[in-house]
């Protein structure tokens, strides 16, 4: 589908020619930098004829950055990388070491020329990396190397920018074996790639696609086998539907090479065999356009067997999972469902036996990826299909069968419960199938109540339950078909003890004060109730509440209620009742002197003030009693002997 025409007056310009010195051999694409120029590496030439990286502006001015010396690197054959620092980060395929020694760097180097090592590759830890550093969502570089690892057979690795280095993976060659090309960085965070071979199968392999994370746990989603394709050279494309693009460069029919696209999940879908005739061999990467296609180049094939440019024109869907046949029960609920992917929107029209669906009575999602069919009966029976559509084409599931048993069906059994003397229990069940339907309820099987009809659902209720009630319970549903009977549900009636789920409260109250005492219980009813004072028991306190009139000093202490019914007994915890008695004070002179008495609840604080004023609110405090350990309490003001007259009063803290 190739061609080729002249559109207007094109110009070519050619911005510098590369004469060993200054560079040679370029063969990877340049890259663009924060400042306008472009960055890019030659394979060969420099002072030492290991390869350059130069910058070229928009008029052709061409700097060299650096001449690789070999100690330093080799050949670097990759793009470069923009890293968020705004440097490039590279690698070269060699180098690195001594003479013959080397296998492969990581570098960065500045816009001004500063070249940094930052890995020197030993075999052991990875060898010749031939593709580009992928930048991370961490900061990090990830990249590949051809050769090396534990198996020769190749890593993944990631790199930081002050040169850690961390093997993420090495090859085996059973999971994959020498990846060529540069990692892409999928929406997920994780990492998808290419071995060009390995994988398996006769002499080693014909190359996968994998998935490696940050943390370096790799999964190998597609091993090539040859009919599908071999030796994937290229990194992926991530294509506008999620899924990944890729290209094949021998096999796949007519050992010419394929364009695939493959799920994150592995799901292998070969879109193109090239034929030998019109485009053979792709070695590179696919782009995607603006338009929703991907371009591409095959190495050979065309008129001149010289190589092509492609466009693969985004494809109909692909349906992923096909709908599925279904038997349900009628009165059931079905749902069809299909999954497919596409680069463009998709739009899905679902059939019946081949004739377009529309949503309404018991139908809904005719239009999307999932039919509900709700209430199925036998004119819901018959062969579903799917077309799923987007602007280049479309196309039709598999055939999916419902098949309606008319045939009475219990869906929702009775339940067995558990519940005390009393209690209300209702029993309930769902039947399928073709209506209308009879009910029967059973007791320990012998049949209950009178049959009932109308519904697909019946209920069996009892009310205020007893011991004698518990056993088994069942239902006998009948059509005109035939008729099931539902599993026992087994009712347990029991008397459950009591228990106290809010416990009375302790109280300070005053002196002739009313105060009450009550409890929350839960368990099977009836209950008792009986009250106790200091563990005794009191006389007449046989209620949920427990109440006092005017109470006195003599009422101080703790209560608590003994709750008992059939099954057992419960104690509360205690109640502590403090009676607040006001302190009081008498004077008396004493040779003068005035002498207090305070009468007071022990074990209190208490602080007397006087003033000389009753009208003021001047009021000071005379002494201060912590812990009352007596009462009356006898002291001598010493200084109420002169003049003012005092005046006294206590309080109780």
């Amino acid at each position: 589908m190739a061609s080729a025409s002249l559109v207007g007056a094109q110009t070519l310009q050619t911005l510098c020619y590369f004469n060993g010195t200054n560079g040679a051999e370029p063969s990877a694409a340049l890259v663009l930098g924060s400042d306008g120029n472009f960055y890019g590496t030659t394979w060969y030439g420099g002072s030492s004829d290991n390869g350059t990286v130069f910058m070229v502006t928009t008029n052709g001015t061409l700097t060299t950055l650096v001449s690789f010396a070999y100690t330093n690197g080799a050949q670097p054959g990759a793009a470069l990388t923009l890293g968020n620092d705004g440097n490039f980060y590279g690698t070269t395929s060699g180098g690195g070491g001594d003479v013959d020694g080397g296998y492969g760097t990581v570098f960065m180097v500045t816009t001004n020329g500063t070249l940094t090592t930052l890995v020197s590759f030993n075999g052991t830890n990875g060898a010749e990396p031939e593709a580009a550093l992928t930048l991370g969502n961490d900061g990090n570089f990830y990249g590949v190397t051809s050769f090396g690892g534990n198996s020769d057979d190749g890593t993944v690795f990631e790199v930081m920018t002050n040169g850690t280095l961390t093997t993420l993976v090495s090859f085996n060659g059973t999971d994959g074996g020498n990846p060529v090309a540069a990692l892409t960085l999928g929406p997920d965070g994780n990492f998808y790639g290419t071995t060009s071979g390995g994988g398996g199968g006769v002499d080693g392999g014909y190359g996968t696609v994998f998935m490696v994370t940050t943390n370096g746990t790799l999964t190998t989603l597609v091993y090539f086998n040859n009919t599908n394709g071999a030796n994937p050279n290229a990194a992926l494309t991530l294509g506008n539907d999620g899924n990944f693009y890729g290209t094949t460069s021998y096999y796949g029919g007519g050992d010419s090479g394929t364009v695939f696209m493959v799920t994150t999940n592995g799901t292998l879908t070969t879109l193109v065999f090239f034929n030998g005739t019109d485009e053979a061999n792709p070695e590179a990467a696919l782009t995607l356009g603006n338009d929703g296609n991907f371009y591409g180049t095959t190495s050979e094939g065309g008129s001149g067997n010289d190589g092509t440019v492609f466009c693969l024109l985004s494809p109909p869907p692909v349906i992923i999972v096909q709908p599925q046949s279904q038997t349900n029960n009628a009165g059931a609920t079905v749902i069809f469902s299909v999954s497919a992917t596409s680069l463009m929107p998709m739009s899905y029209q679902w059939q019946k036996n081949g004739t377009n669906l529309l949503n309404g009575g018991n139908l809904s999602g005719a239009t999307t990826n999932a039919l509900t069919i709700t209430g199925i009966s036998d004119s819901d029976a018959a062969t579903y299909s799917v077309i799923v559509s987007n602007a280049l084409g479309s196309v039709t599931s598999s055939n999916a069968t419902l098949t309606v048993n008319d045939l009475p069906f219990i869906f929702t059994q009775p339940l067995s419960q558990t519940v005390g003397v009393g209690s209300n229990v209702t029993f309930t069940t769902m039947a399928f199938g073709a209506p209308p339907f009879v009910f029967q309820w059973y007791y320990n099987h012998s049949p209950v109540g009178s049959p009932t009809s109308g519904t697909n659902v019946s209920s069996y209720t009892l009310t205020n339950v007893q011991t004698n009630q518990s056993g088994n319970y069942s239902v006998l549903v009948i059509n005109g078909l035939d008729s099931v009977m539902s599993s026992n549900a087994v009712l347990t009636v029991q008397v459950f003890p009591p228990c106290i789920g809010i416990q009375p409260s302790s109280q300070r109250v005053m002196v002739s004060s009313n105060v009450s005492f009550s409890v929350s219980v839960s368990g099977t009813a009836p209950f008792n109730y009986q009250w106790r004072f200091n563990s005794a028991n009191l006389l007449n306190a046989t209620n949920a509440v427990y109440a006092i009139q005017a109470v006195a000093a003599t009422n101080t202490g703790n209560y608590s209620v003994v709750v008992t019914n059939l099954a057992g007994s419960v104690t509360s915890s205690n109640a502590l009742l403090t009676v607040i008695v006001p302190p009081t004070m008498a004077l008396q002179l004493l040779a003068g002197y005035p002498v207090l008495n305070l009468d007071g609840m022990l074990g209190n604080n208490f602080v007397v003030q006087y003033s000389t004023n009753l009208a003021g609110t001047n009021w000071i405090n005379l002494l201060s009693l912590t812990n009352l350990s007596s009462s009356p309490y006898e002291f001598l003001d010493p200084a109420g002997v002169d003049q003012p007259a005092r005046f006294y009063r206590v309080f109780m803290q």
